[in-house]
């Protein structure tokens, strides 16, 4: 799944495990690891950050980039 910045400077993608951050020439310019083996559903970017479902538990949740 991935997301676009409300600015479109840069896409947010996951893979169901990890998130990264791309900027316009598709460089990672962040990597958010998921040490605690949460399932990433879908991802959404909004003005608070990148939320995405944490399948794990049905749980939103938002990360700053």
């Amino acid at each position: 799944d991935f997301a676009l910045a409300p600015d479109g400077s840069r896409v947010a993608v996951t893979d169901g495990s990890t998130i990264r951050v791309l900027d316009r020439t598709g460089r990672e310019v962040a990597l958010f690891a998921n040490e605690a083996g949460i399932r990433v559903g879908g991802i959404a970017w909004g003005e608070d950050g990148i939320v995405f479902v944490d399948q794990s538990s049905g749980v939103l949740r938002v990360i700053q980039p």
